[in-house]
């Protein structure tokens, strides 16, 4: 078993690079890592099994997909023309409006079908996809809660 404290702080990215390949390959082989970090990116990339720690006190635990399944999928719209109209679709909570391009969550397939039929109304769609959830944003939401 190994357990680690910390095992990237003060390297540089070729060392994270090495290191992460060593701890995975020692996890393959059926040893049991854990380590500590505060290098949310690494442990979204290496773990499968994740403990989350706020105030001394365990707040969530289990694998990713466990923990990022309650969040609503985030979308961006990028446009050719201006984007704010956006704010305006019903069943659309709008978290960032910029020029053409508009990051929302959607209620339900009706609304997110709705935007779409506006969108192509506005102008033309450049691209409209859903937008990965990270565990940075998991972990976000989970601590400030």
């Amino acid at each position: 078993m190994l357990v680690l404290d910390e095992p990237f702080s003060g390297l540089d990215p070729l060392a994270i690079d090495e290191m992460s390949k060593i701890l995975s390959e020692r996890a393959s082989e059926g040893i049991p890592v854990f380590f500590s970090s505060h290098q949310i990116e690494l442990i979204d990339r290496l773990c499968d099994r994740i403990v989350i720690l706020s105030r001394g006190r365990v707040i969530a635990e289990g694998m990713k997909s466990e923990l990022l399944k309650d969040e609503c999928p985030v979308y961006r719209l990028i446009s050719t023309s201006s984007t704010s109209w956006v704010k305006e679709v019903e069943g659309i909570e709008t978290l960032r409006i910029v020029d053409n391009v508009a990051e929302f969550k959607v209620q339900d397939e009706s609304s997110r079908r709705k935007l779409v039929e506006c969108a192509i109304r506005e102008g033309d769609i450049v691209e409209l996809y859903q937008m990965k959830t990270t565990l940075g944003d998991a972990y976000r939401k989970m601590v400030t809660q």
